[in-house]
């Protein structure tokens, strides 16, 4: 099982998602029934902020399930 945090590494690009991850975005069904949680957070003052938004506006698009969480800093 795979449990992982990161920094926003993929908020900033589409294909660098894919790259990262191949399939998830054009197989929605299978990334859905895999995923237990796809947990969004970022602060609003952070670099990452719109990125982030940008990746869940996407994921939404996609049909991704996820939650996403904004944190005032």
């Amino acid at each position: 099982m795979d449990r992982r945090f990161g920094s926003g590494l993929v908020s900033d690009s589409t294909s660098q998602l894919e790259g990262l991850v191949p399939g998830f975005l054009t197989r929605t069904a299978e990334a859905n029934r895999k995923l237990k949680l796809l947990y969004l957070s970022c602060g609003t003052d952070d670099l990452r902020y719109k990125g982030q938004l940008d990746l869940g506006n996407m994921l939404v698009a996609q049909g991704i399930r996820h939650v996403w969480f904004a944190t005032r800093e």
